[in-house]
């Protein structure tokens, strides 16, 4: 039914949005293929380059999108990885308010498509509690020789739960404050949980094995680990070992047929904006939805990935790796453990009221399979040398500890 709503795009191509949008829709059945369909956006994208600056081609493109003086805007980096991909704020260049999210993609890019179908999709679907922002343009332009495609998004309204529980951590524990600033995190840890479970609840299918779409992915993303731990022997991971213990907790769902479900499938709490006056989480960045999606439409994730993902992040949060006074770098204590219990409680509870099954042992070990896998895919891209410190030790850290685990994994087969 969604993709038959999707597809009446066809009658009304008649701008940019809706052809990327069709064009995305046949990328995502496969009725093209990724260099056809870069070459189809090119094609049809109005070019707003300008200048020899990435940022001035990105002020005109909005400007003309919204309608706005080109001189009452600026724009405001926000992040960069190594695939290229950008993202930056465009503020108002008189108050410095945040006024929308522009986001550069370099043309050979594997997000792009798939969030401008992620988008559309979920705001046809129209899950009550789960929001995303809404697309308000899109673009391409040059610098040198760089082509890059554009995406003008909407706001996410409030703040994001990274930032939210900074808020805690300024304050010394068992203070007032400190209580304050927990129960707004509390509140939105909330909101997540009762929004993934909607998300994840929606149009559900019957239980069945693993998919083959899911079991590319995994694979994809075990050869991408296989390759990064090939390049650390000091490490002392058994490869074959380590394939034999995907192989052993794949098989092992078999046993437990799950109920195929969309996923979100890049759960950050820094993509989880919470805003306290409505009580709504909307999240933001969600190309990898499109993973959990068949070709007809049918969900085909495991809930497990989003679930693991967001009870992870609470863990993460524990320790912050940060500059000391002396500019190196340290870590120290950010939540209290008795703390991240309630969250885990929080967002447990509000899941399972929210329609969300709680995974079994089983299903976590293979969630945190998925987990760590793609964060090791991700790593090995050569993404870390655009992070600043201490961004680039947490990182690293993370890595280490992942590796870690996977090697006391693979040993534990025979």
């Amino acid at each position: 039914m969604l993709f038959q709503s999707l597809a009446v795009l066809t009658l009304l191509a008649f701008n940019a949005i809706h052809d990327t949008q069709l064009i995305s829709l046949k990328a995502h059945q496969e009725e093209l293929t990724a260099e056809e369909a870069d070459k189809e956006i090119e094609r049809i994208l109005t070019d707003y380059s300008q200048g020899s600056e990435l940022s001035t081609s990105l002020c005109f493109f909005v400007s003309e999108v919204m309608g706005i003086n080109q001189n009452d805007l600026k724009i405001e980096g926000i992040l960069s990885g190594g695939s290229g991909d950008s993202t930056y704020r465009v503020l108002d260049s008189k108050t410095s308010q945040a006024l929308f999210i522009v986001k550069s993609y370099r043309e050979n890019s594997q997000n792009y498509l798939p969030e401008i179908f992620s988008l559309e999709f979920l705001k046809q679907a129209q899950i009550d509690h789960f929001s995303t922002p809404n697309l308000l343009g899109v673009g391409k332009c040059s610098v040198g020789n760089i082509c890059y495609f554009l995406l003008l998004e909407s706001l996410a309204p409030g703040r994001c739960l990274g930032d939210l529980c900074h808020d805690v951590a300024k304050h010394p524990p068992y203070s007032r404050d400190r209580d304050q600033s927990f129960d707004i995190l509390l509140k939105g840890v909330r909101a997540c949980g009762k929004s993934l479970a909607e998300l994840h609840s929606h149009l559900q299918g019957k239980e069945s094995p693993l998919s083959d779409k899911v079991k590319k992915i995994i694979h994809r993303d075990l050869e991408a680990t296989i390759e990064e731990l090939g390049s650390h022997p000091e490490i002392g991971v058994d490869l074959e070992k380590l394939r034999k213990y995907i192989e052993f907790t794949i098989q092992n769902l078999d046993f437990e047929p799950h109920p195929p479900a969309f996923t979100y499938g890049d759960v950050k709490w820094m993509h989880a904006f919470f805003d306290p006056n409505s009580n709504s989480v909307t999240w933001i960045d969600p190309p990898t939805l499109s993973l959990s999606i068949g070709n007809k439409g049918e969900p085909v994730g495991m809930s497990t990935r989003d679930f693991y993902a967001f009870m992870s992040e609470m863990d993460h949060r524990r320790v912050q790796v940060y500059l000391n006074e002396a500019q190196e770098v340290d870590q120290r204590e950010f939540l209290l453990k008795t703390e991240v219990e309630t969250l885990k409680e929080a967002f447990q509870s509000e899941y399972q009221k929210g329609g969300g099954s709680l995974p079994t042992p089983r299903q976590i070990e293979f969630g945190s399979l998925l987990y760590e896998l793609r964060f090791i895919s991700w790593m090995s891209a050569d993404i870390t040398p655009a992070y600043p410190e201490p961004t680039k030790t947490a990182l690293e850290q993370r890595r280490e500890k992942i590796f870690a685990k996977l090697k006391s994994k693979a040993n534990s087969m025979p």
